[in-house]
């Protein structure tokens, strides 16, 4: 499982690679609980940024479920807000950084990476 503090999210979000991918999710604060469905911009091993209109604050804890393209299940997973603001895309949205990601659907998330990374030619 992946565990980090908010102390790593800046290293954490610098060094992972991010493929541009749209991905259906749900989202809930831990505070709250209440659901929302929106979409996720990018998606590397550390985290992803989620398009939305009303983001989350920064340090919000959050509940996830990511609709992943051939998982029969949605894949659960934990975070925290590190970034609001404009995705790549200009989208306004939040970046979220995963706090716990169980074996499996790191493993999903590394399947989906590379397949939407072109292969590099060799030399």
């Amino acid at each position: 499982m992946l565990n980090a503090g908010m102390a790593d999210a800046p290293a954490l979000v610098e060094r992972a690679p991010r493929v541009v991918i749209p991905l259906r999710l749900d989202h809930a604060d831990s505070a709250s609980g209440t659901p929302a469905a929106d979409q996720a911009e990018d998606i590397s091993l550390t985290g992803l940024f989620v398009r939305c209109q009303e983001p989350y604050t920064v340090g919000t804890v959050v509940r996830l479920q990511l609709d992943i393209p051939g998982c029969g299940a949605p894949l659960d997973a934990h975070g925290c807000v590190v970034r609001v603001g404009s995705g790549g895309s200009g989208h306004t949205g939040m970046g979220i950084m995963f706090t716990s990601l169980t074996g499996d659907s790191r493993a999903m998330i590394e399947r989906v990476i590379l397949a939407a990374t072109p292969e590099q030619p060799k030399k």
